[in-house]
C-alpha cells in the first residue's frame, strides 16, 4: 500500500489558499501552507463597456502574464463574487498557444444577487458556473474577448523573439544539449528493455514505460518508414492451442526494426494505430526561456517532455556577464543545468509509472544518470 502523498496534499492546499481569504492558516504536520504567486511579467486591467457593462456592473478584469509556464490548475481567470471563488476559466482559450502563461481574476458582485429563473451557480459543487445563465454568459464573453486579445499579443511577441539572432543561437545550443540527452534516453530505454525481458516481464515493458507519450510507433519489417534492422530475431513467439505456433517449440519472431536518425532505406512498416500511421518515438526537448530571476534554474514540463532553462537566473546571468551567450562559461553552465534537470525528470517519469518500490531508488538513478550524461556530453566542454 502506498503511503500518503503529503507533498501533493500540501501543493493542492497552497494553490487553493490563493482563492480564499488571506487570514486563513493551514498546517500539514510541521509545514505551514503558503501560496507563492507565479512571477509576473506584465499586468493588464480591463473594464467592460456597453451591454456587458450594463449586465456586469462596474467590475474590473485583471489579467497577468506569468514569466514561467503555469501548471494546469494555475491557468485562467478566477471568478469571484463578493470575495467568494466560484470558477477559474480561460473562456474558450484553453489549450491554445501561449494560454499557459495567462492568469488573473475578476469579482462580479451581481452574481451573488442574481435572481434569474436559471441560477448562475452549478449546485453540483463542480466549481463551475452555469453557462445557461445570462449573466454568466456575459462574464464568459468579457473574459474570453480580453484573454484572446492578450494571447494573440503573446503569440506575436513569441514569434518575434524566436526570430532574434540570440534566440537562434540559444536554440542551436538547446539542440546540441537535447541530442546528448536523447542519446542517453534511448540507450537507457534499450538497457531497461533488455533487463526486463531477461527477468520475464516482456520485451515491450520499457517501451510502455518511457516511449515519450506516443502509443502507435511500433514497427515491423516492411517498406514504408526509413528504419534500420537492430536485431536479426525478435525472440521466441507463442505456443499452445491459443498461440500463433502450435508446434512443440515456439518460433522465432521476425527482425527488430527501429526508426533510427539518419536511416535512409525504408525497411519498416507501422504495426497499428489509426490508419496504421507511424508516429516517431518521443524524446526530450530543451529550450531557453526568460522565467524571472526568482524562478528556478530550470523547469521540466512533463506534458511537453521539455526542459526549460531559465536564462534570467542570477547564476546564468553571472556566467554570461557582459559577453554573448556563446561564451564558454555560459554554455558549460547551461549544460550542467540541463543535465541535472534531465536526471531528475527521468526519475520522475519512472516514478509516475510506479517503477520504484524503495524511496531511495530515485536517488541512485539520478546519480547514475548524472554520471552517464556527463560522460556523453564531455565533448561539449572542449568546444
Amino acid at each position: 500500500m502506498k503511503s500518503l502523498d503529503q507533498p501533493g496534499i500540501i501543493k493542492y492546499i497552497e494553490r487553493h489558499l490563493s482563492k480564499w481569504p488571506k487570514n486563513v492558516t493551514v498546517h500539514v504536520n510541521n509545514h505551514e501552507c503558503e501560496f507563492a504567486e507565479p512571477p509576473v511579467a506584465q499586468e493588464r486591467r480591463f473594464v467592460p463597456t456597453d451591454e456587458i457593462r450594463e449586465s456586469l456592473g462596474d467590475v474590473e478584469l485583471i489579467l497577468k502574464i506569468s514569466k514561467i509556464h503555469l501548471e494546469q490548475d494555475l491557468r485562467g481567470v478566477s471568478v469571484f463574487s463578493k470575495g467568494i471563488w466560484y470558477e477559474t476559466t480561460l473562456a474558450g482559450s484553453e489549450s491554445r498557444d501561449m494560454s499557459q502563461y495567462i492568469f488573473g481574476e475578476i469579482d462580479v458582485p451581481k452574481l451573488d444577487d442574481d435572481t434569474s429563473p436559471i441560477a448562475p451557480f452549478d449546485l453540483s459543487r463542480s466549481m463551475r458556473l452555469n453557462p445557461n445563465n445570462k449573466l454568466v454568459r456575459h462574464i464568459y464573453a468579457f473574459i474570453g474577448e480580453k484573454v484572446e486579445e492578450l494571447r494573440r499579443e503573446l503569440v506575436s511577441a513569441e514569434k518575434k523573439r524566436k526570430s532574434d539572432e540570440e534566440a537562434r543561437k540559444l536554440a542551436q545550443q538547446a539542440e546540441e544539449i537535447a541530442k546528448i540527452i536523447n542519446d542517453d534516453f534511448d540507450d537507457f530505454r534499450k538497457k531497461l528493455m533488455r533487463v526486463k525481458t531477461r527477468g520475464g516481464y516482456g520485451s515491450d515493458y520499457s517501451n510502455k514505460l518511457l516511449r515519450g507519450g506516443e502509443e502507435d510507433n511500433d514497427l515491423v519489417l516492411g517498406s514504408e518508414v526509413p528504419a534500420e534492422i537492430t536485431s536479426s530475431t525478435g525472440g521466441p513467439g507463442q505456443t499452445g492451442s491459443g498461440g500463433v505456433c502450435n508446434g512443440e517449440h515456439p518460433r522465432n519472431l521476425g527482425p527488430i526494426v527501429e526508426a533510427i536518425e539518419g536511416a535512409t532505406k525504408k525497411k519498416g512498416q507501422s504495426t497499428g494505430g489509426q490508419g496504421k500511421k507511424y508516429k516517431r518515438r518521443g524524446g526530450f526537448q530543451v529550450k531557453f526561456k526568460n522565467m524571472g530571476a526568482e524562478s528556478y534554474r530550470a523547469k521540466y514540463v512533463g506534458e511537453e517532455r521539455t526542459i526549460y532553462i531559465n536564462i534570467d537566473h542570477p547564476q546564468l546571468q553571472a556566467a554570461k556577464g557582459l559577453g554573448a551567450i556563446t561564451e564558454p562559461a555560459f554554455k558549460r553552465l547551461a549544460y550542467e543545468v540541463a543535465f541535472a534537470e534531465y536526471s531528475v525528470a527521468l526519475a520522475s517519469e519512472m516514478a509516475n509509472h510506479d517503477y520504484y518500490i524503495d524511496p531511495t531508488d530515485p536517488i541512485y538513478d539520478i546519480r547514475e544518470t548524472l554520471n552517464r550524461i556527463a560522460r556523453k556530453g564531455a565533448m561539449l566542454y572542449s568546444e
